[in-house]
């Protein structure tokens, strides 16, 4: 199948914040009856990433998709390809590094990398599969964390009724925007700044488009929703491969600015949703100084100096590119 969208994510059963393959499957299926209902042919590309050796594989234990318009593809990354990379001993899942290897063999015209607890609603399936999405720009959303469960056995249109209802608050542009109303007023008044450049973004869209300061950077949450055509992911290189936890996913939107790309913000009414889930096993991943990611974002948007950009960038084998991996394909 030729996919015009292919979302991009990584995963393994490993049980990952508690119930990893509920929230598996309600991304899957909802992108499934989505497309279905747009008529938008999709790629799902699962990237199982070190898969442990005493539990089934992804492509086991899920069901196959059945609207039509979706197909699964899950790539198997090793654990002999995972031990490459710094750090591997405290990371069983580099998930930039995964979105890489998917982005890679992705067959879509718009490739969108994204994590496997992320709902898209039916606004964000069309946008990503409309002729919107331009080769000269990469894409971001805010996302909306939902703190209520997300019922697995219901339609699309129930799942998406409780996303809306229920979020907690928004990762905006420069952080998160608590939803509830007395906290909403606490966090303008104690964070002035970011409010200030999230409203400066909406009358000022320039300054989103060619950020020339890091506050113009939409930086939160990137992994969860990076749009770009192939030739922009192959502008960029993908998320650098550092064997890093937090901040690598970043780092690919300021290589994107760097790189001449625009940068554009999808507002609502297209969405994507996150089903919150407990993240207490993420604490022991290796990860970089908020410092150092800052400075190094920082300089890279403000000089877009060439010889920085190849500096931290992926070279031409980033996804593991020279490598064939074993893939198994679920159709309807």
């Amino acid at each position: 199948m030729c996919a015009s969208v292919s979302v991009v994510m990584p995963g393994r059963n490993d049980g990952h914040g508690g119930d990893f393959l509920r929230r598996l499957r309600i991304a899957i299926d909802t992108i499934d009856q989505l497309a279905g209902r747009t008529d938008t042919t999709t790629e799902v590309v699962l990237v199982e990433w070190n898969p442990p050796t005493d539990r089934p594989g992804l492509a086991e234990v899920l069901d196959p998709p059945a609207s039509g318009q979706c197909e699964i593809r899950v790539v198997t990354v090793s654990g002999t390809h995972h031990e490459r990379f710094p750090n591997s001993d405290r990371t069983p899942l580099f998930q930039e590094i995964a979105k890489n290897v998917g982005v890679r063999r992705a067959t879509g015209r718009a490739v969108l990398a994204t994590n496997a607890d992320i709902v898209l609603n039916e606004e964000m399936l069309r946008f990503i599969g409309s002729s919107a999405v331009d080769s000269g720009a990469f894409y971001r959303a805010s996302r909306h964390d939902v703190n209520a469960e997300i019922p697995l056995e219901a339609s699309v249109d129930e799942r998406l009724e409780v996303c809306r209802r229920n979020v907690a608050e928004i990762r905006a542009m420069n952080g998160p925007i608590p939803q509830e109303p007395r906290a909403k007023v606490r966090d303008l008044l104690e964070n002035v700044s970011r409010y200030r450049a999230e409203v400066e973004a909406r009358v000022r869209p320039g300054l989103v488009a060619d950020p020339r300061s890091f506050e113009h950077l939409h930086t939160f949450a990137a992994g969860d929703f990076l749009l770009m055509t192939p030739d922009g992911w192959e502008a960029v290189r993908g998320f650098p491969e550092y064997g890093w936890h937090l901040y690598v996913d970043s780092y690919a939107c300021a290589i994107a600015v760097a790189r001449g790309l625009r940068q554009e913000v999808v507002r609502p009414p297209p969405r994507i949703y996150h089903q919150m889930h407990d993240r207490s096993g993420s604490s022991d991943r290796y990860s970089a100084s908020r410092e150092r990611y800052v400075s190094e974002c920082s300089e890279l948007i403000s000089t877009r100096e060439e010889a920085m950009v190849h500096e931290v960038a992926n070279d031409e084998s980033w996804g593991l590119g020279s490598e064939s991996l074993p893939e198994v394909t679920l159709s309807p």
